[in-house]
């Protein structure tokens, strides 16, 4: 790590909590991948596998979103959520595609061998992200797609965004976001 990104972070740490691991880890995608044992990844390789699993088909508007809210979660409060945006991701029942009978998972394990672009495309949003190159566009903690899951319970116990407009038709028609996203707060 170079002495300019050592001093951002020192200087982040101070100011606004470093969510990953403090020296974050920079690897690459070719190395990295293909794992069996996600807690091994890197914190935007692991940030990457998440938004590949969660949103691979979605607007990138929509990536982002989702790629926040393992932060959003770590910056609620909510100790049960994560204390950090890795504990977040990896917390059993939390995401969907980290699940290990999930049918994404094996996708998630080796995305280069699938849809390589995709997944380079999540990786660098997940570099964006975690440099803070990016803003959040909904400030979510969680998220669902309605068109392929019931309404969980928690939906109706925490504030709703809603869903969000990600693009426009040509004619100015608005595009929405396919997942329907939600804020949880410490009461």
């Amino acid at each position: 790590m170079n002495t300019t990104r050592r001093q951002f972070l020192r200087t982040a740490a101070s100011t606004i909590p470093i969510l990953f691991l403090p020296e974050l880890i920079y690897a690459s995608p070719e190395k990295n991948c293909k794992t069996n044992n996600l807690e091994s990844d890197s914190d935007e390789i692991l940030l990457a596998r998440m938004i590949f699993g969660e949103a691979r088909g979605q607007k990138e508007l929509e990536q982002i979103a989702i790629g926040f809210t393992p932060i959003n979660r770590a910056n609620s409060g909510l100790l049960y959520l994560g204390k950090t945006a890795r504990e977040a991701i990896l917390k059993p029942e939390q995401y969907s595609c980290i699940n290990p009978e999930d049918k994404n998972r094996k996708k998630l394990l080796a995305p280069m061998t699938y849809e390589p672009e995709t997944f380079l495309h999540c990786l660098d949003i997940a570099k964006k992200i975690i440099s803070r190159e990016l803003t959040d566009p909904a400030n979510a903690t969680h998220y669902f797609n309605p068109s392929i899951a019931k309404t969980p319970c928690w939906a109706k116990k925490i504030h709703r965004i809603g869903h969000l407009i990600v693009a426009h038709e040509n004619d100015g028609t608005p595009i929405y976001s396919a997942h329907d996203f939600y804020r949880e707060e410490k009461r």
